[in-house]
């Protein structure tokens, strides 16, 4: 699969959101990464990675939500 490359450039400020493998974790993510859209990121990519290739191990990945932001956030 080809992607588009990313002009990182034209971006303030990047995040990446990871949902950790428990249930709780991916929830908290969902919810922050849909915070930040609503706020005006965008998603610029996903992706997963796992801990590894063998069970029971192979069961536990976590996906990463990579949002950008073009103007820049206040600080809280």
């Amino acid at each position: 699969m080809n992607k588009d490359k990313i002009d990182l450039t034209e971006y303030n400020e990047i995040k990446i959101i990871t949902t950790g493998y428990t249930r709780p974790g991916a929830q908290n993510a969902e919810n922050e990464v849909n915070r930040l859209l609503r706020e005006g990121w965008k998603l610029l990519e996903t992706y997963i990675t796992c801990y590894s290739n063998s069970p029971p191990l192979s069961s536990q990945q976590e996906v990463h939500f990579v949002l950008g932001k073009k103007e820049m956030v206040p600080p809280e």
